[in-house]
């Protein structure tokens, strides 16, 4: 035989501890695994805020609001405020009075027009700040514009489910 000098030690305890290291370096890895795989994160708010960017485009031209208060602003802006045939949006347009903002914040009884479209529930779970679980995620801008040549704000409010 070839290996016939060759002595073996006993191996027990050492292949043991490599036992032992690999099930707990494998193991470690399995949950890191898992635990990443595992979240999914939540991309409404950023969802809100690139969809109150496409409308803002749409309805501002150079400064001024463009007249879509009697026309259907979806078409309009070519934006769909369903999913899977249900509203999963709610979209809240309104021209303020300049006296009525401040500091980028305006009074609901500034309100000049109003536009609203999709899920009025939605609307009402964003004043729910103490709500637990899967409640719409809602985001608000204010932009300064002229309309029929007076100072005016344009509010944009988007809750998405």
């Amino acid at each position: 035989m070839i290996f016939k000098d060759k002595k073996g030690g006993e191996r027990g305890p050492v292949s043991l501890y490599w036992f032992l290291l690999w099930v707990i370096a494998l193991g470690g890895i399995s949950l890191i695994v898992f635990a990443f795989s595992s979240y999914t994160p939540d991309i409404r708010l950023q969802e809100a805020e690139i969809l109150t960017q496409e409308i803002r485009n749409c309805i501002i031209e150079n400064g001024e609001v463009k007249d879509i208060w009697a026309q259907d602003i979806e078409k309009e802006c070519g934006i769909d405020l369903k999913k899977e045939g249900k509203y999963a949006y709610h979209l809240s347009l309104g021209i303020y009075s300049y006296e009525s903002c401040n500091q980028g914040v305006c009074q609901e009884s500034g309100k000049e027009k109003e536009l609203k479209r999709g899920d009025e529930n939605l609307a009402a779970l964003c004043s729910i700040k103490e709500a637990k679980g899967n409640v719409p995620q809602c985001y608000e801008e204010y932009a300064y514009v002229i309309q029929q040549g007076k100072p005016r704000f344009l509010g944009i409010k988007i809750a998405v489910s």
